[in-house]
């Protein structure tokens, strides 16, 4: 079964910095989905200027 996760970032002043010390740690774990076959797309989500404030994801899980 296919499910779509959408998860936004913060929006107080440390949401940024909070996001990128997060980084590396979130590549690994949608690495570690994907070669498990669970993580089938991820995208970033855009403000109208081109800032990230979020993810979208759509991953596999039997239930």
């Amino acid at each position: 079964m296919q499910f779509m996760l959408i998860a936004y970032d913060g929006t107080d002043e440390g949401a940024l910095d909070r996001r990128l010390a997060a980084r590396e740690a979130h590549i690994a774990l949608g690495d570690k989905l994907v070669a498990e076959g669970h993580m089938l797309f991820g995208v970033a989500i855009l403000d109208e200027n081109d800032r990230v404030t979020g993810s979208m994801l759509i991953l596999e899980y039997p239930s």
